[in-house]
Order: structure tokens, then sequence, then C-alpha cells
């Protein structure tokens, strides 16, 4: 595997081979790899790739050295890399059985595991029978992942959560499969298979998540702060989570907005070190700006959340047709008719402005959507921060 370097003051290509290869005579593999004529010439800031030097290939009969270039990196001009990290004196001579070394120029990349709400990989793939794999990118989030330099970030969408891992097809199949879970019981597949993929996981990542795919990274990164997952800590360098239930209160980005209430679950997060945890929530946004104190939201929510997995819309429709039934009935508990019409004021703007669907539209601040903030703050540090 190959590293990226940063040049400091006083580096030079035969110290740094000194320094990663325990060899300062190979400064010529750093500067091929890295296309320098002059190798007594760097900046201070220049970005080098440095190359690993343990992969081997032992020569056979018909084999050059461009040919292997080709072979190992699609390109017989780069047939120097080898020759220098072998200290070939002619490239135009190897022997069948000697063993030569490969600079690895592979990059190590951060790993983002994206997590879209169920309901959108339900309608993509009923939209698209058949044509839907777990992994395509989908959803709000492509709003972000489209935005992401990929030299730095490779993309893992969680499109099918379920308990024994995902599955092709999707969309209303996989819920009859499943036994059309609730909304509640699909959110728990989807932390069971993030939480599995992240177990099998080698190295940096971080994680992505929109309306219950929001739910299910908050509380598989609540697990990874402080829970089961905690060995995984130092390797998980982001938590971005938008329109999440389980938003804290004061739970917001760097140089955010302000909201004045919480997540709707109630069950809400705000213990995130050392995570760069960011959580995106427009205002109008009830499923992660809620007056829990002055509504009824939570215990609605509670209600619907066990019904069939469905999407946002029809849920906070479902709640707005039935609020007044519950009351009625005594499931939302003893109630204030001031409470109550509370509830029915922010569920009817909800559904006027359904800001739910509008992070990639509206701007969180000025001049930035929760999308754009999102793919920047990604760019600008993935390339600072070593992936492993």
């Amino acid at each position: 595997m190959a590293i990226r370097y940063t040049v400091a003051a006083r580096d030079t290509l035969s110290a740094l081979a000194g320094r990663f290869y325990g060899e300062s005579s190979l400064y010529p593999v750093i500067a091929i790899a890295n296309r320098i004529a002059d190798p007594n010439v760097i900046r201070v800031g220049q970005v080098l790739i440095v190359p690993g030097l343990t992969a081997t290939h032992t020569v056979v009969a018909g084999d050059t050295l461009s040919g292997l270039a080709e072979r190992f990196y699609g390109d017989r001009a780069r047939f120097p890399l080898i020759a220098a990290a072998n200290k070939l004196a002619d490239p135009n001579t190897i022997t069948v059985g000697q063993t030569l070394i490969i600079p690895d120029l592979t990059l190590a990349k951060h790993t983002l595991f994206c997590v879209p709400g169920t309901w959108e990989a339900v309608a993509a793939a009923n939209a698209n029978p058949g044509g839907i794999s777990p992994s395509d990118p989908i959803g709000m989030l492509t709003g972000i992942t489209n935005a992401l330099d990929p030299q730095w970030f490779d993309i893992e969408y969680v499109n099918y959560p379920a308990s024994f891992g995902p599955v092709p097809g999707g969309g209303d199949a996989l819920l009859d499969a499943l036994g059309r879970p609730s909304y509640r019981a699909s959110r728990d597949m989807g932390i069971a298979e993030l939480t599995r993929l992240i177990n099998a996981h080698d190295g940096s990542f971080g994680l992505l998540g929109y309306s219950q795919g929001g739910a299910v990274v908050s509380l598989v990164g609540r697990d990874i702060v402080s829970g089961s997952l905690q060995g995984r800590r130092g390797d998980c360098h982001w938590v971005h989570a938008l329109a999440s239930p389980h938003r804290g209160l004061g739970r917001t980005f760097h140089l955010g907005n302000s909201l004045a209430y919480q997540g709707i679950s109630g069950d809400n997060i705000t213990e995130t070190h050392p995570i760069d945890w960011f959580d995106y929530c427009l205002p109008g946004d009830i499923y992660g700006n809620a007056n829990i104190a002055g509504t009824y939201l939570k215990q609605a929510y509670d209600i619907a959340t066990e019904f069939t997995l469905t999407d946002p819309v029809a849920m906070i429709t479902g709640i707005a047709e039935h609020i007044v039934d519950w009351a009625n009935s005594g499931m939302l508990g003893p109630i204030d008719p001031a409470r109550l019409f509370a509830t029915a004021v922010d569920l009817n703007n909800f559904l006027r402005d359904f800001p739910h669907d509008k992070y990639g539209i509206w701007d969180i601040i000025p001049g930035r959507t929760a999308l754009a903030h999102s793919a920047a703050h990604l760019n600008y540090w993935g390339p600072r921060i070593a992936p492993a």
C-alpha cells in the first residue's frame, strides 16, 4: 500500500527513502512514482506518493519490465519504477526465477458508509425492478457523495439493511420477505447491518445518514463513542447525520445554525467526542427539531414508528390524521388542549413546507446547503487525515 506524504522543510528524497525504506539509495522510486524530473528539487507542502515495497513477482519466461508494468499498472511506460525498486542497471535484462519487487501504488482511502432512509431504497428499487444493487448510490446522500474527491474516499451505500446482510433487488419484495417490518424494526435492521460492515472493515471510516438513515448512523455513532463499538473509535473520523430523530439539544455543525429543540425521538445524543460529528437539521423539520416539551410529537412518533415502514410524508400525514383519535383514546396520555393545538400547528407547518426533502435546496447557513457544507468539509479534511 502506498502512502501520501506532505513535504516539510529540509526534506530530501534520499532522506525520505531512508525513512520509509531504510535505504536512502532507493530515492529514485519516489522520484519516478511522482514523475519528478529533478530529484534534488521538491517543495515544502508538496504531496508525494511513497510506494509500498512489499509486493513481489517471480519472473517467468516471456516476462519483460514493460509487460509487468502493463499488468500491474496498466501503463507500459511505468517500467522504470520496477527497475528503480530493484536497482536494475539494464531494464532489458531480467532472468527467469528472479524475484522482483513490484512497487505498490495503491493508495489508502477513507471509507464512508452511507445510509439513506430505507424508504428511499424501497422507492429506488420499485422504480427500477431488478436494477438496484445493495451498494448503489441513491437518494439524498448522493448530493454529498457525488461531490467528494474519489482519490480520498471510497463510498459504500447501505441500501438494504437486514440482520442477515444486503439483499439484491430490494423494494417491496424485500419488505414482504422481511414480514413488512415497522419503521423501528427496519431501523434496527439498519443498525445491525451497519455494525456488521464496520466490524468487517479495516481502517478509517466515516458515517453519513439521512432521515431514517440519520437515525441509524446516530445510534451506531453512539455505540462507537461509548458502547459496543468503542474499539473502533480511533478509526471513525466523521458522523454526518441529516434530519436525525436523535439529534441532541444544541447539536449542530461547524459554524452551524442554532435550533431551539431536539430530535423527535426524545432519545437524543449529545456525547460525540472525539468524533467530528455534525448534525444537520433545517428549522422546520420536526424529525430533527421537535418541541417535545410543548407538543405531543414524541408520543405520536413512538406510536407511528411501530407501524409498517413508510416514507416521512406518509408518516407525518398519518400522525396528523390520527392525532385527535389518539388523544381521545388516551394513547397520548393526559391531554393539555394548548399542547395538542401546538402539535397540530407544527404538523401542519411541516406538511405545508416539507423541509425534510430540502437539504440540497434550502441554505442551512447563508450560501450553503447542508449537502454542500458536508461535502466541502469532507473534501477539506480527507487529505489532511491520514487514511489507515
